[in-house]
């Protein structure tokens, strides 16, 4: 919150003496943000429709909505029929996506890790070869909010990079009753730092649990538990041994996945002269 309130924002025309920003601290408040695959989807798009202007990239879209009674100005209020039929292609539209999470968004980088596809080295504008690749599009952003502007070209750095992995060295899908660890070496390629995320799985979301923690950062190096060689032991899922609770990444009982993030990324990542570490189960 401290750092939020350094940031102002203002029309460029009051620069000189821009008015005073209100800021609202919403902690501890939970806030539901994960979108419901149900009437309720359609309804906020709708909404979204009626508040913005058209743009013309999104024609052949908005025509295809006005079929289904989705038009600017005029009420979306389905009944019947159509709303059963509507709730199952918004189901049907959720499961796509999540295949498409599952099985093509993400390509092998290194063993037990995956990467982004190369529409990232590119831009995410999903044109390419004169064609929208929409369904990527819609893919992409049903378990990502947004996406940086580049990622993944080992020529020009990016900003950030991000591997993700979905089974442990065994090949088994993680649970979230079970503990595992993954050691990160002094020399990770993060000039700024690196972090160890878990999301669950299903809603792709941050996991909730008592400690309020979704993952575990060398950005919060000193407060971390490091071996003598400079490397550090993250530990994930159930209770994590004696000395490692600032290490842990408590998933609260829920099957999760795993996203390293990179930021300030160096070209041993790319060049993967550096190979991220499997992850184990601790039994």
């Amino acid at each position: 919150m401290a750092y939020s309130q350094r940031l102002k924002t203002y029309p460029l025309a009051e620069a000189a003496k821009p008015h005073a920003n209100r800021y609202i601290d919403a902690y501890p408040k939970a806030w539901k943000t994960l979108p419901a695959y149900d009437l309720t989807y359609l309804r906020l798009l709708a909404e979204t429709i009626d508040a913005d202007p058209p743009q013309d990239k999104d024609a052949v879209m908005l025509a295809m909505l006005a079929t289904i009674g989705i038009e600017k100005g005029k009420p979306f209020n389905p009944q019947g029929e159509q709303a059963q039929l509507l709730k199952q292609a918004v189901r049907e539209g959720a499961a796509q996506m999540n295949d498409y999470f599952l099985n093509r968004a993400l390509v092998p980088f290194s063993p037990g890790w995956l990467g982004l596809r190369l529409e990232g080295t590119f831009g995410y504008t999903y044109y390419g070869n004169g064609k929208l690749d929409y369904d990527a599009r819609a893919g992409n952003f049903y378990w990502a909010t947004w996406a940086p502007k580049r990622t993944g070209d080992p020529e020009k750095l990016p900003a950030s990079a991000y591997l993700f992995s979905f089974r442990d060295k065994s090949e088994q899908l993680y649970r979230g009753d079970r503990l595992y660890r993954v050691r990160m070496p002094a020399d990770t390629p993060a000039r700024d730092f690196w972090s160890i995320i878990a999301y669950e799985v299903g809603t792709n979301a941050f996991i909730h649990n008592p400690q309020n923690r979704v993952g575990v950062s060398s950005y919060d190096k000193a407060k971390l538990a490091v071996n003598k060689d400079g490397s550090v032991d993250v530990y994930i899922g159930a209770k994590p041994p004696a000395g490692f609770e600032n290490n842990w990444v408590p998933t609260a009982g829920k099957d999760f996945w795993l996203a390293a993030r990179f930021y300030g990324p160096l070209k041993p990542l790319f060049d993967k002269t550096w190979v991220m570490a499997d992850v184990e189960e601790v039994k």
